[in-house]
């Protein structure tokens, strides 16, 4: 097998056009982070509101299981009956546990990903420029995969969500588009989104 070398410099000039594909301009990156931001309250309101009726349903569950208790105990209810019933209500209590729990692990994890990879990939470039070679190295391990030295050119397969992302032709779309519509504080969400995919 024969190593092919290249110098330092050489390479992180490389490293730097494949940085240049994803690097999102300072005003998407706000309007962006202003729309998760935006959602993300909407999204906290949403999950509060679902934790309350889980919480309620489940304190329901509970007064049924100890009244069910209650008459069991009054003998006002057969010992079968009480099983029955008793084994419905603690289906019912998992059920809603799971949901809880489900709904705790869910809030915020997304938009917060999305939000730290629009920063990054509007930070990437000056993060490299300016790293050490950790870094650069730690830079190059969260953007891509698969890296080939290929006749001294350097082959690096983008990772989601970067490699949604082409900043070349959407710098030319925004040139030729009016760009007062990332700026504006009335923007609704479905002007000229962008989303960011995990894969």
């Amino acid at each position: 097998m024969i190593s092919e070398t290249i110098e330092v410099k050489k390479l992180e000039e490389q490293i730097i056009d494949y940085l240049k594909q994803i690097i999102l301009p300072k005003q998407i990156v706000d309007w962006a982070v202003k729309i998760i931001q935006s959602n993300d309250e909407i999204d906290r309101v949403t999950y509060m509101h679902q934790l309350d009726v889980l919480k309620r349903s489940k304190l329901k569950i509970l007064n049924r299981l100890k009244s069910l208790l209650d008459l069991r105990l009054d003998n006002e209810l057969s010992k079968e009956d009480y099983e029955i019933k008793r084994n419905e209500l603690d289906v019912e209590l998992r059920r809603l546990d799971t949901s809880i729990a489900e709904l705790e692990v869910r809030s915020g994890s997304s938009s917060t990903r999305a939000e730290e990879a629009f920063v990054f990939s509007s930070e990437v470039l000056k993060r490299f420029r300016n790293g050490s070679d950790i870094d650069k190295k730690l830079i190059l391990a969260s953007i891509g995969s698969i890296l080939k030295l290929i006749d001294r050119k350097l082959d690096l397969e983008i990772k989601k969500p970067f490699s949604l992302i082409d900043a070349s032709s959407l710098v030319t779309d925004l040139n030729n588009a009016n760009m007062s519509r990332f700026e504006s504080d009335d923007n609704h969400i479905n002007r000229g989104t962008m989303v960011i995919c995990y894969g």
